[in-house]
């Protein structure tokens, strides 16, 4: 501005020079005036018009900047144009971020979280750092002459900072992309299962510090969810014996999320308004192979749809609907109306059928999976039982609670085929998940209640390891401390039992199983369950079974008492092949006692 003036009157000198001597001298006498005069007016734009405050002078600044915005865009965009280099270089770091974000860090929890926050704040902060020194320079100005150069810098690094960050987010979508394509993929998904597990067992570990130096207490066990039909320790076997690439992909997708389904808190509280029970709605939803709760295909009043897996399921949870409201006068899961909902074609080639809290949910097996279907009457009651022994009193998921939990399951599952069949417990064949597995797989079910360990037995899947006695007890503590393994027992009692009874195995058997599930509590064992039996048996007036309950008791081994309490599964020792008492190789027998007052050692193998 200076030089705007000044040019302009030495422009006057210069024409002034052209005329005659008088007439110059006068012309350069108003010049020189006006250039003095110009120079003052300089003077005090560098002096006046300066904020006082700071904060008067970022505000300032900001508006300058904003004017000077669109020439700094301009700027940087030809720059990049003219410096390809530079660009690639913006685009290759919003690239890499995305992978390090997607491969190195959890995708669930705190952690990822905190530390992808953390990663896009220290990039953002760098971007704009020259914005932030203007901003400096602005709050010190002196002058607007300063002030002006600040603001200048601040619209050009504004500029920069919003076309470098367009280039870096180009950049991070493409190489998301491109990652989650690639872990997508068999050996992709094999690696995010192993990276989740070594992230949950560090946060384990770390949250274990404050109890080990003393600090606090050990908390009591977390009640965890039921994550599936099918256990982990039965689908580790699988995929080690399969040399199908893509099931083992489908395994390792399969348990990731059993492990998220697992982590989300079960529900040990009581009905809030008891006897307030309405009919729970039967609502079938279709997912159409997506992992999402899907669009609702058929309820209750409507045609079949000629879709097998909502049709079979709509059929199914009607029977167990049926059953529950006719047996037991419940008509919903809750005991309050809540619906019956499941979801069928649930992802992918997704290996089990679970309970999730609010649904039952039903994957679809893929071409090279052992299993034939999960849509079976069976296991549909089995993961209904499930939420309703959570609304009913909540049987913690662990150790002898948790066995006798899925135990429950799969008692109502097979009174469930019982009662739509008309079967005596003579007749019936005490099998869950009958026809699970396709026709070249030597297994007859799941599990056999009548005779654990017998339900199959196949280089494929392995052999059933259930024991059906206390002194095989399976004290590892994998499987939430073994309740898919040792269910076997409680099963086995049952089916004795009902047998030995004689007639319709849900009418008195059942009722007593029922009546002493509500009167168990949250964290019953064996032994405290079987003592309920036995008194609940006194109280519906059933004194003449006590005796067969007692036998049933014995014949696997467990001691009904009043106060016995559940031993949890010692620290499993391993051997160098590294047995973690998931049910695979490398274990060692423990010794620790089990309620009943005696040592049990579990077999090997």
């Amino acid at each position: 501005m200076v030089e705007t003036f000044n040019d302009k009157a030495q422009e006057k000198q210069q024409v002034a020079a052209t005329g005659s001597d008088q007439e110059n001298q006068a012309l350069i006498n108003m010049v020189q005036k006006e250039i003095m005069g110009n120079q003052s007016k300089t003077g005090a734009l560098l002096t006046a018009d300066v904020p006082d405050s700071k904060l008067g002078r970022y505000g300032l600044a900001t508006a300058k900047g904003i004017a000077n915005l669109p020439e700094g865009i301009v700027n940087s965009v030809v720059h990049n144009v003219k410096n390809p280099g530079d660009a690639a270089m913006t685009l290759a770091m919003g690239a890499g971020t995305a992978f390090v974000l997607k491969t190195v860090l959890p995708e669930s929890g705190a952690a990822g979280k905190i530390a992808a926050a953390g990663i896009g704040l220290y990039f953002t902060y760098k971007a704009a750092e020259p914005i932030m020194d203007g901003y400096s320079k602005a709050g010190n100005a002196k002058s607007m002459a300063e002030l002006d150069v600040a603001a200048k810098q601040i619209g050009n690094a504004g500029g920069e900072f919003l076309v470098n960050g367009a280039i870096a987010y180009g950049g991070y979508r493409l190489g998301a992309y491109g990652t989650d394509k690639m872990l997508a993929t068999t050996r992709g998904q094999q690696f995010v299962a192993a990276r989740e597990g070594f992230y949950d067992n560090l946060t384990q570990q770390a949250m274990k510090i404050p109890q080990r130096l003393g600090l606090v207490e050990a908390p009591p066990p977390a009640n965890v969810r039921p994550s599936g039909a099918i256990p982990r320790y039965m689908l580790d076997e699988i995929a080690e014996r399969t040399t199908s690439e893509a099931m083992k992909g489908e395994i390792a997708k399969t348990k990731q999320f059993m492990a998220e389904l697992e982590r989300k808190p079960g529900n040990t509280a009581q009905p809030r308004n008891p006897g307030q029970d309405k009919l729970g709605v039967n609502e079938v939803y279709d997912a159409k192979g997506r992992e999402i709760e899907g669009t609702l295909a058929r309820t209750d009043g409507q045609k079949p749809t000629g879709i097998q897996a909502v049709d079979d399921g709509f059929e199914f949870t009607s029977q167990i609907r049926d059953f529950y409201k006719q047996v037991h006068g419940r008509q919903s899961i809750d005991g309050q109306g809540m619906p019956y909902r499941s979801t069928v074609n649930y992802g992918t080639n997704y290996e089990n059928a679970f309970w999730n809290g609010e649904r039952m949910t039903y994957g679809s097996p893929g071409k090279d999976s052992p299993f034939k279907t999960f849509m079976l009457l069976d296991v549909a009651a089995h993961e209904v039982t499930h939420g309703i022994t959570e609304h009913q009193g909540g049987a913690i998921y662990r150790n002898q609670a948790g066995a006798l939990n899925e135990s429950f399951s799969d008692v109502w599952g097979s009174l469930v085929k019982q009662w739509t069949r008309k079967q005596t417990a003579d007749k019936a064949d005490w099998l869950v998940g009958e026809g699970i597995w396709k026709e070249n797989i030597n297994g007859r079910a799941l599990r056999d209640m009548k005779n654990p360990g017998k339900a199959y037995n196949d280089p494929a899947i392995g052999k059933d390891p259930q024991p059906g006695h206390m002194k095989d007890y399976n004290h590892t503590r994998g499987d939430n401390g073994g309740v898919h393994y040792n269910s076997g027992i409680p099963n086995r009692a049952f089916a004795e039992f009902a047998i030995d009874v004689g007639g319709h195995a849900w009418e008195r058997p059942g009722q007593i199983w029922w009546a002493a599930r509500k009167a168990s509590g949250s964290n019953p064992n064996f032994a405290t369950f079987a003592h309920q039996t036995l008194e609940q048996a006194k109280l519906l007036g059933h004194t003449d079974l006590i005796p067969k309950l007692q036998k049933a008791w014995d014949t696997v081994g467990v001691k009904p008492s009043a106060k016995a309490v559940d031993v949890p599964a010692p620290p499993m020792p391993t051997t160098p092949d590294g047995g973690n008492g998931d049910g695979v190789p490398g274990r060692l027998p423990p010794t620790a006692p089990e309620p009943g007052g005696h040592n049990h050692i579990r077999k090997a193998g």
